[in-house]
Order: structure tokens, then sequence, then C-alpha cells
């Protein structure tokens, strides 16, 4: 998988974690939702799927790619990096969407954005692997497959997000 340049965290230290401080969960409170309550699906409900049925693809359709064939990249070609290669990072050297890290600057997975409010996940082989709805708070909890609620992304302080599991744990970050 290409990562250009400026998306590379191992070469550019400003979006680095461990390099450049203010996006890291661990030293700035404001971006930890260990720290900051209203960041916290597990105590502000309207940020939680589980109490926020309109942020829910289990509740709401019009955000479930299983029943809204727009959001499917199976259904619609458009969308499905395996189809497009302009937007498939082993095919395409300037895709526009995201790359997705874990903690120690691996790439894991990138990311087809289909609206403002839903992204798709595919891992490095372009197999899609989940989705991201809006928290309509300037964040995003993914969603497995199954339709199963699996993280959280928090927007940080250079108009990236950290991704962190149900429980708070950070466990990666993303670069646009």
């Amino acid at each position: 998988m290409y990562i250009r340049l400026h998306k590379n965290p191992t070469l550019i230290g400003s979006i680095n974690p461990f390099v450049t401080g203010f996006i890291n969960p661990n030293i700035t409170g404001s971006i930890n939702p260990l720290i900051t309550e209203s960041i916290n699906p597990n105590i502000t409900g309207s940020i939680n799927p589980n109490i926020a049925g309109s942020i829910n693809p289990k509740v709401t359709g019009s955000i479930n790619p299983f029943i809204t064939g727009s959001l499917n990249p199976n259904i619609r070609g458009s969308i499905n990096p395996k189809i497009v290669g302009s937007i498939n990072p082993n095919i395409s050297k300037s895709i526009s969407g995201a790359f997705i890290f874990d903690l120690k600057l691996n790439p894991l997975s990138f990311t087809v954005e289909v609206n403002e409010r839903f992204i798709l996940i595919f891992d490095t082989n372009a197999n899609w692997t989940g989705y991201a709805v809006s928290n309509n708070r300037n964040g995003y909890n993914t969603f497995d497959l199954q339709n199963n609620w699996s993280t959280y992304w928090v927007l940080n302080n250079n108009g990236n997000f950290n991704i962190f599991t149900i429980n708070g744990t950070w466990i990666g970050f993303i670069v646009n």
C-alpha cells in the first residue's frame, strides 16, 4: 500500500503523536476521552450508538450499508477500491482517503469517504472490513460488518483522529 509522504507519520513529525504532543491523548487531556467527558461515549449518551438511535445502524437504516445500498461498496461500485483504482492505494499514489495506523506507526487500513456522515474502512488489500458513522460531534463510531460497534474516533488537534476502544483505550490514529 502506497502512503504519500504528507500522510506518513514515520516521516512527518507533525502527524506523529509520539513527536507532536498536542495530538497525543496521553499528553493532551482535551483529546482524551478518559479525561474529557464530553468526548467519552460511555458518559455522553448523545455520542453513544447504544443510547442514541440516530447514530446506530441497527436502528437507523439510512446509515446501515446493508439496508441503504448507496453506502455498500458491494452494491455501489464507485466506492469500491477493488473496482475503482483511483481510490485504491495499492494502485493509485494519490487517494483522497485517510490512512489508519496502529500505535507502532504500522498502516492497518485506509478509508473511502462516502459522504460527510459515512466512511468505509478497507484493509491494506482493499477488503471491506467496516465503516464509520458520524456521531454529529466531530467524531465517528466504527462498526464491523455485522453492525457491531467496535471503536470510536476522536478529533485531535491537527484535524486528524485518534482511535479508541469502547472502553477508552487509545489504539491508533488516522491521517487524512
